[in-house]
């Protein structure tokens, strides 16, 4: 009986040891063992092409001039909800020393607006930010202090009223590409959110909007001539009562200069 046990046993243990070589062997193609390498993951480097990078930012470079001593600012609009490059504008000029009543002049000159409100900002953040209410922000101008010239102007509506970008009239837009050009250098930055009365914009907000922005080759144009200082970034909504996401978007205004 004890012989008969132990012979049902080993059986048992060779059946079952026959099934796992036999699934070892379907997986591994009649008993071959497939030693091909995995291919690599898929990663963002691998749109990068090096050559076209360097191709595209140098079109993009392309009458780009500050007169040797001299600045460039770029606005970059972005889609409120893919962070999606909309349309940009740039302008290049030499130097110019410009205190805050004129840069407040000059707002209200090219935007039209009286721009009567407090500036976000100082000379020493690249631009003033100026904002009109009541209470909350219902006109922005942006003018570099850099260059003198105004930079983004807008209005901002409320539930009976939108608002609009009103300044500057004209915008280029960037070829459909998906190819990406890393930009190994941190921007320092600054941001407001005008959708919440302009309080200062997160860190992570500011990030995206610029990482959006680096990967276009847009800013290694800049470099190109000149040396990135920084860059502003703004949540701008049409409206604000109630706010509309799918009309709002991320403004951010990139200033570069010549340093010797």
């Amino acid at each position: 009986m004890l012989a008969r046990m132990l012979r049902t046993t080993r059986l048992t243990r060779a059946r079952e040891l026959a099934g796992v070589f036999a699934l070892i062997l379907a997986a591994c193609g009649d008993g071959v063992l497939d030693e091909t390498p995995d291919p690599d993951p898929v990663t963002p480097d691998a749109q990068v092409n090096p050559t076209a990078c360097d191709a595209r930012i140098a079109e993009l470079a392309q009458g780009l001039d500050h007169g040797s001593v001299g600045a460039c600012s770029l606005v970059v609009r972005l889609d409120h909800e893919t962070f999606a490059v909309k349309s940009y504008h740039r302008s290049c000029a030499r130097y110019a020393t410009v205190s805050e009543a004129t840069a407040r002049t000059t707002a209200r000159q090219t935007t039209g607006f009286a721009m009567n409100g407090a500036s976000l900002t100082t000379v020493d953040q690249q631009a003033y930010v100026f904002v009109d209410g009541p209470p909350d922000p219902r006109r922005v101008a942006i003018v570099s202090s850099t260059l003198g010239e105004t930079m983004f102007g807008a209005s901002i509506g409320d539930s009976t009223q939108g608002g609009d970008i009103t300044y500057p009239a004209t915008w280029r837009t960037l070829p459909p590409t998906t190819l990406e050009c890393p930009y190994g250098r941190n921007i320092y930055s600054i941001g407001f959110d005008l959708a919440n009365s302009g309080a200062p914009l997160a860190q992570v907000d500011r990030d995206r909007a610029i990482g959006a922005v680096t990967p276009t080759g847009l800013v290694q144009a800049l470099q190109g001539v000149t040396d990135v200082l920084g860059a502003i970034v703004l949540r701008y909504p049409r409206a604000t009562a109630p706010f509309d996401p799918a009309s709002a978007e991320w403004v951010v205004v990139i200033g570069a200069g010549w340093l010797e």
